[in-house]
This record gives C-alpha cells, sequence and structure tokens, in this order.
C-alpha cells in the first residue's frame, strides 16, 4: 500500500503552477502567460500538501492581469490503482478541490480520465467561491484578458506614486461594492496560497478594501490587496485594524507591502473618520518586520531622531506612551520602533546595552505568560523570542538608512521608494 500511495502522491506546491497574464505592447494582442509561479502554501487545499490519487499531476492556475478572471487546467497521467479507501482525508480534500475547478463537460483539460466519475464530491461541502467563478474555457479567458485593458479598479481613487519609476494607484472600496467583493472573492485562493493560515474574509458589508494597481500606457495589473477592520477605539475614536495584506508575487520585493500599511492612514482621512489606532490583527512575523518599517517611516517624519540620545530620551515610558498617542499606534510597537532605531544608531559592534533592553522589552510584553513558568524556563522561553526579534529588529534598523535618505529628499513618505 505504501509503494502505491507514493505512485501516487504528489507535492502539491510543485505540483500547481500559476499564471498572471501579462498586456501585450500591441493593443491588437491578447496577451502573453507569465509564470510558472509555484505557490508557497497549499494545505488548506491538499491534507499535508500532497495530492493523492493521481499519477504526475499538474494544475495550471490563470489569472487575468486586472480582474483577476480565473481559468485552470488539469492533466495527470492517469488515476492510480489503490486498495486503500478514496475516502481518505488526503483523497477526499483533493477530489473537492479539482471538483469545483472543473464541470462534467471539461473532458478537454483531461488525459484519458473522465473527471466527472473520478472527481466525485459531497453536495454539502462548501464549495471554493474562488474557483466556481472562472472562465470555462482558454478562449473565454483569452477574452477576459483583453478586456482587461480597459478595466476600471473598484471603488474610490486614494492617491497615486511611484515606485522604481512605475505608476500606481491606490483604491478604497466596501465589501457591499459588488465589483469589489467579486474581486476579492477570486483573491481567495492566493490568499490561502500566499498567507499562512489565511482565509476568505466574511461576506460583512463593512469591510474596508485597498487594491493597488500598476497603472500600465496597456491597461491597469492588480499588484496588491488589504483589508481593513473598523473597530471602537475610543468613545470618539475610531481602530482600523489591517487584517489580511497580499502582495501578489510578480510585484514582491518592491516595498510595496511597506507602501501598502503607510497608506492605511490615508484611508482614514479618505474617509473622514476619527481614527485613533492603526493596528494590526496578529501580524505574522515577515509582516510585523513590514509594520515596524512603516511605523519607522512614520516616526521620522515626526521627531527628529539623529542621535543614540534621542532615542533614549524617547525611550522613557512616559514618553512612549504620549508619542504613541500622537502617531496612533501601541506602545508596545512604539518600543520596538525604537529598538530598530536604537539598533541602527548604536555604534557598539557588541551592543551590550541594546540585547539588554530589547530583553527588557520583551520581559514586558510577556509578562503574564513567564509569570506562569519557573526561573529557569523564563530564561529559556525569553531566549527563543530573542532567537526570532531579535534579527527581525536588526533586518529593519539595517533599512532604516536607505529610509532616511529618500526621506531628505522628499516631503512625505508617499513620494519615497520603499525598501523592503
Amino acid at each position: 500500500m505504501e509503494e502505491q500511495l507514493r505512485e501516487a502522491s504528489a507535492d502539491s506546491t510543485e505540483a500547481i503552477t500559476l499564471h498572471m497574464a501579462q498586456y501585450d505592447d500591441d493593443n491588437k494582442a491578447p496577451g502573453r502567460i507569465g509564470g510558472p509561479i509555484h505557490p508557497e502554501l497549499t494545505h488548506q487545499l491538499f491534507v499535508n500538501e500532497r495530492i493523492i490519487g493521481y499519477k504526475n499531476p499538474h494544475i495550471k492556475m490563470f489569472f487575468s492581469p486586472a480582474s483577476l478572471v480565473p481559468y485552470y487546467t488539469f492533466n495527470h497521467e492517469g488515476l492510480a490503482q489503490m486498495t486503500v479507501t478514496t475516502t481518505t482525508p488526503e483523497r477526499k480534500g483533493a477530489r473537492r478541490f479539482l471538483a469545483t475547478i472543473f464541470s462534467k463537460r471539461a473532458k478537454e483539460d483531461t488525459m484519458d480520465v473522465d473527471l466527472s466519475d473520478a472527481l466525485r464530491t459531497d453536495p454539502k461541502e462548501a464549495v471554493e467561491p474562488s474557483l466556481t467563478d472562472k472562465a470555462e474555457s482558454m478562449e473565454a479567458w483569452t477574452a477576459a484578458v483583453a478586456s482587461d485593458k480597459t478595466y476600471t479598479p473598484p471603488g474610490k481613487l486614494v492617491t497615486r506614486f511611484k515606485v522604481q519609476g512605475r505608476s500606481f494607484e491606490l483604491y478604497h472600496a466596501r465589501f457591499a461594492d459588488d465589483r469589489a467583493a467579486k474581486l476579492v472573492r477570486r483573491l481567495d485562493i492566493l490568499v490561502k496560497m500566499f498567507i499562512d493560515g489565511g482565509n476568505p474574509i466574511d461576506a460583512v458589508e463593512y469591510w474596508n478594501l485597498l487594491f493597488l494597481f500598476e497603472r500600465r500606457p496597456t491597461g491597469p495589473v492588480l499588484a496588491a490587496y488589504s483589508c481593513l477592520w473598523e473597530d471602537y477605539c475610543h468613545p470618539s475614536t475610531r481602530a482600523l485594524k489591517l487584517c489580511q495584506l497580499l502582495v501578489l508575487p510578480p510585484y514582491r520585493r518592491m516595498g510595496l507591502a511597506t507602501r501598502m500599511v503607510v497608506s492605511c492612514r490615508q484611508v482614514g482621512s479618505h474617509l473622514k473618520l476619527p481614527v485613533g489606532l492603526y493596528t494590526f490583527n496578529e501580524p505574522a512575523e515577515s509582516l510585523q518586520a513590514v509594520r515596524l518599517l512603516a511605523d519607522v517611516i512614520i516616526l521620522l517624519e515626526t521627531e527628529t531622531i539623529s542621535r543614540l540620545d534621542d532615542v533614549r530620551a524617547l525611550y522613557l515610558k512616559e514618553r512612549v506612551d504620549s508619542l504613541a498617542w500622537k502617531l496612533k499606534i501601541e506602545p508596545f510597537e512604539l518600543s520596538r520602533v525604537l529598538i530598530c532605531c536604537w539598533a541602527y544608531l548604536d555604534t557598539d559592534k557588541n551592543r551590550k546595552e541594546w540585547n539588554l533592553a530589547v530583553r527588557k522589552l520583551l520581559y514586558a510584553e510577556n509578562f503574564e505568560d513567564l509569570s506562569l513558568l519557573e526561573k529557569s524556563d523564563r530564561v529559556k522561553y525569553i531566549e527563543k523570542l530573542e532567537a526570532v526579534y531579535a534579527p527581525m529588529f536588526k533586518r529593519v534598523a539595517d533599512s532604516i538608512g536607505s529610509v532616511e535618505t529618500v526621506l531628505m529628499q522628499t516631503e512625505n513618505c508617499l513620494g519615497r521608494d520603499d525598501v523592503l
């Protein structure tokens, strides 16, 4: 049975490839297909990141540039002869996912296998919304790519900026906007593939949605997406909480994630909301680094920090609380930002004082958890946290020099090229 499973098992992150369409310079041409791009995660689609039951499966997922109209193809070399039950979680998960991609008529996408029988699925189970709204043929998808050249982004324009000489536009919409909601549902599958633990947001009209498009001469291209939840912070103010942030693979390592975080502040002004706090919903480590750099940008535009003594003066608790309120971020987040600035300005190669400050910060942030541990376990707990956060703080510190250089050349961060 193990040999059968090996024969009929494939790494789903390798078996799936994403292809983002690109406009052709000639407006008469339908466009070119980019890729292949492999997903980083598939465990929410396939148990143990494996596709069970098919020999050499290959799933291609195509997306149009602006509206993300999807089209899918599935090729394999046949069903594996397995004596194990076909209702195992692995096989069932594969059937659910693949069955929503193909209708019973889509036999042209297969190789000598009738998927309508092989991919039966329980009608009571939920169907992935992002897989049902799709083009039924490559011809229909190609027509959607051509149509995207005149696509109008959903919502209202919030701001424009340039990064590395390329023009971008940020749009804001509510989930109540049908066109915005459709675009979010098409993004759901990418959220699962590139955000660890990412799930589709609930269909609630009060979600604030941000879509970042690159404005090309041949048409708009979706570059990034984020969603914000509006909550009460104080009787007279609101809190905007960033819950998801996705930069599409072709636009990574351009600093757009940092740009999106900074631009969240413009959304409050755009909506004329009395925002008292900008925060995050349990950010992953990578997003936490982006958050820190974005808050460094906000801090450097507000305060003059050129010497280590400037950081030490701000690091006093009473200054942290008042400045955090002024910057509309949480006090513990401002403490982390100051730690990054400290690392940037500290000339001590051993950074003894900085290391002590980091440990003190982590103790303060995790006081309740530490109080439940024995003394010897507390040290181990803090050492584990230091192994995670100290390198992150240093990474952000290494980026501050680039931030400062650009800030000196522009009036505000919305005109700068991001570095993270």
